[in-house]
C-alpha cells in the first residue's frame, strides 16, 4: 500500500538539498510516479511501491524534478484522461508529502494556485513562476492565450 495514497492539500515541501544528516536522496523518472499513482501495471506498481515506500520509511528523500512533473502532468492528462482538479490533487499531494522534494516548490505552489482557474497548462504557469523568481521582467511567447496572463507578453511580430 503506497504511503502516497492519501492526497494532502497542505503545502509543506522541503526544498531540494534540505536533507537531514544521514539522509540520502533518490530521484525518480516520470514512469515510476505514473505506476505509483495510476497503478495500471501491477508488477511495475509493486516495484514503484517498494522503491518509494522503502525510501520514505527510511526517511530518505525522493526528488522530483520540474521536467518529471511536467511530463507527469502531460501523461496523466493525455494518456489517462485526468482533469485539472485531479492533476492538481496529485501535484498537491507531492508537495504535501514530507518525503518528496519537488524542484521549485514555491514556484510550483504558485503555479498550482493559478492552474485551478486557468485554461493554461501547469507547465506554462510553472515557466512563468520560475522566470519571475529569477527576476525576469516577462516571458515572451507566441501563445496568444498565455500572453494575456500577468508575467507573459506576446512576442513582437517582425515584418520585413
Amino acid at each position: 500500500m503506497p504511503l502516497f495514497s492519501g492526497f494532502k492539500n497542505n503545502i509543506n515541501c522541503r526544498g531540494f538539498g534540505a536533507t537531514g544528516e544521514g539522509q540520502t536522496v533518490i530521484a525518480v523518472d516520470t514512469n515510476v510516479l505514473v505506476r505509483y499513482i495510476v497503478r495500471d501495471d501491477e508488477l511495475q506498481a509493486r516495484a514503484a511501491d517498494a522503491l518509494l515506500d522503502t525510501a520514505l520509511l527510511n526517511e530518505d528523500a525522493v526528488f522530483v524534478s520540474s521536467p518529471v512533473l511536467c511530463e507527469l502532468v502531460w501523461v496523466l492528462q493525455r494518456g489517462y484522461g485526468f482533469g485539472v482538479r485531479h492533476i492538481a490533487n496529485v501535484i498537491g499531494a507531492l508537495l504535501g508529502e514530507s518525503g518528496f522534494q519537488v524542484e521549485h516548490p514555491v514556484e510550483l505552489a504558485r503555479a498550482l494556485k493559478r492552474y485551478h482557474s486557468s485554461k493554461v497548462g501547469i507547465t506554462d504557469l510553472l515557466i512563468g513562476e520560475i522566470a519571475r523568481s529569477e527576476g525576469c521582467r516577462t516571458v515572451f511567447t507566441f501563445d496568444r492565450m498565455l500572453a494575456k496572463l500577468p508575467g507573459f507578453e506576446a512576442t513582437p511580430v517582425v515584418t520585413r
